[in-house]
């Protein structure tokens, strides 16, 4: 929004639904969250909204457009004055949301839209496609002579168990009064397989930030979001305003050190035309996401201190909560279950006092997956996908010292322990 940081006036003519009366200021601030503050609002309605979920409101600006609010909470509610008149006037109600449509009419709070129109933070360099054939006449032009570039404008389409997907990278222009230059503009259209409404945005559009998070290595948020409504007669557009996980002027910008020749994006970020089956891998993402969110929170934690440019104790528990999350996400309990199961009967079977037997049968059960054996697969893992399949016992011989400090000092570090110190230095963690 060009005018984030003014203060836009209008009526309130609906609260949840209910026709009302009431003067209105909002305002955004950096994390586009939108405040609200009601003039002359009764104590009734500041009662009714207190007990209510998903408050919903309508505003009409001077301007003649109108702002839809919804999941508001109120955050003061004052009297100034006629403290005895029954309609309370001289009130003042503050409330904040950060689910805003801007638009040319109001919606309900359970209105769904059938597509979206976004931008990503640095959006052109992960999708990966350059609109411009820059390989064409290249000697002429670096001769100053013939300087004809040639436009590609091939959107890259995704069907997804989410939605359809398409990624665009079109020319974009820049003109001053002695210079002209040329950029790359980009846009992702999102088509959900059913129509979300607008409380439920937040949880869907997570989802596709997070996964370029995790291509990047970087945070992403969304700059803007369009909503697009179709009709028989026209396709409205309204603007979404308030998801913004992180404000755009603090992210890192990615690191243009090294770049790809074939595709002119930097090598450092992983794109999505970098995916041989890109379908197969958002299918994936978006199947497990649930499973694995709170791991990805901890990675969200990395990258924070990233940013700080800070190598701390912080980021290595995040790691280590990383790791343990991923890991844990995809065992198989029950075969873990059954399989302790058996050990502990074989372990029984070999005892042959009986009061040795009933120690075992009531004292060991099974703690839960141990973080060495999850930490093992992690690595294992990721060890085959990015270079050549090994056993496990191969890999323990080699990384054995390794794994090690690694479940010493994340023990030292998460319980304070007095019994062992940190192994590794604060830059190997």
């Amino acid at each position: 929004m060009d005018n984030l940081n003014q203060v836009h006036s209008g009526k309130l003519y609906k609260l949840n639904n209910e026709v009302v009366d009431y003067s209105a200021e909002v305002n955004f601030n950096e994390y586009y969250e939108c405040n609200i503050i009601v003039y002359d609002a009764n104590k009734e309605w500041y009662d009714k909204l207190k007990q209510t979920e998903n408050n919903s409101a309508e505003i009409k600006l001077y301007s003649g457009e109108y702002i839809s609010i919804f999941n508001f909470y109120i955050k003061e509610f004052t009297i100034h004055k006629n403290i005895n008149e029954p309609e309370y006037k001289g009130t003042l109600m503050k409330a904040v949301s950060s689910n805003v449509i801007w638009g040319r009419k109001g919606f309900p709070a359970d209105y769904t839209f059938s597509e979206m129109c976004m931008e990503i933070t640095d959006g052109h360099e992960l999708i990966g496609v350059c609109p411009y054939d820059l390989n064409s006449g290249c000697v002429d032009r670096s001769m100053y002579k013939n300087i004809n570039i040639p436009v590609i404008t091939e959107p890259v389409r995704v069907d997804t168990n989410l939605g359809i997907f398409h990624f665009d990278a079109t020319p974009q222009y820049y003109s001053e009064r002695d210079r002209f230059s040329i950029g790359i503009s980009h846009k992702i259209t999102f088509q959900p397989l059913k129509p979300v409404m607008v409380r439920d945005f937040h949880d869907v559009l997570q989802k596709i930030t997070d996964f370029f998070s995790l291509l990047s290595g970087e945070i992403v948020t969304i700059n803007k979001l369009k909503l697009i409504e179709h009709s028989d007669s026209n396709i409205d557009v309204c603007e979404f305003v308030g998801y913004c996980n992180f404000p755009k002027k603090s992210l890192n910008v990615f690191n243009n050190g090294v770049k790809d020749s074939a595709s002119f994006k930097r090598v450092s970020v992983f794109k999505v035309t970098d995916f041989t089956d890109v379908k197969k891998a958002m299918d994936y993402w978006f199947d497990n996401y649930d499973n694995v969110h709170n791991a990805h929170q901890a990675y969200g934690r990395i990258m924070f201190d990233e940013e700080l440019k800070a190598v701390s104790i912080n980021k290595f528990l995040a790691a280590m909560q990383m790791i343990e999350g991923y890991a844990q996400a995809f065992i198989d309990e029950e075969k873990e279950i059954s399989e302790f199961k058996i050990m502990k009967e074989n372990i029984i079977q070999q005892l042959k006092d009986e009061s040795d037997k009933e120690l075992v049968r009531n004292g060991l059960g099974l703690s839960g997956i141990t973080f060495r054996n999850t930490t093992i697969n992690y690595f294992l893992e990721a060890i085959e996908i990015l270079f050549e399949k090994t056993s496990k016992n191969a890999f323990k011989e080699k990384y054995g010292d390794l794994i090690e400090n690694i479940v010493n000092d994340r023990n030292y570090y998460t319980h304070s322990s007095r019994r062992t110190e940190a192994r590794l230095s604060v830059n190997d963690a």
